[in-house]
């Protein structure tokens, strides 16, 4: 991986990861906009104060009930299959069954009502794909 320069190779990790995380921040400014694209963003920011502003207005407790049986269920069917596992390499494919719809509706709970979570939740796993075989790998806007 290179600095900033684009002359000097970096080699310890604390520089590296900082490097990283520059360049993946970066990702995330969006561009100069067109006038049509800049209405577009207003709009839907409009759209999300009126969302907001009919929330405010919605009963809380909609939002804590139990979760149930029926909706995780619901959740795990409606997932597509032949995914990419996550963290725990586990896929859709093997928690579409009554058991997992239950031992997970339990845990979501659990969860919920705790205000806990596993700390593998906290946790995700980013794999750069390269726009090409011919880009080089370390240099993260690639």
């Amino acid at each position: 991986m290179y600095a900033d320069d684009g002359k000097t190779v970096l080699t310890e990790m604390h520089d590296i990861l900082n490097r990283w995380g520059r360049d993946f921040e970066s990702l995330f400014i969006p561009p100069l906009m067109t006038d049509e694209g800049q209405a577009y963003v207003n709009d839907i920011k409009n759209q999300i104060s009126m969302d907001e502003e009919r929330l405010k207005y919605t009963p809380q407790h909609i939002y804590n009930d139990i979760i149930t049986h029926k909706e995780v269920h619901k959740a795990i069917h409606k997932a597509k299959n032949n995914k990419a596992a996550g963290l725990d390499s586990l896929t859709y494919e093997v928690l579409k069954n009554e058991i997992s719809a239950t031992t997970l509706t339990k845990l979501f709970n659990y969860c919920f009502d705790s205000g806990m979570v596993p700390d593998a939740w906290t946790k995700g796993l980013i794999n750069p794909i390269p726009k090409s075989a011919n880009t080089d790998l370390r240099v993260p806007v690639n």
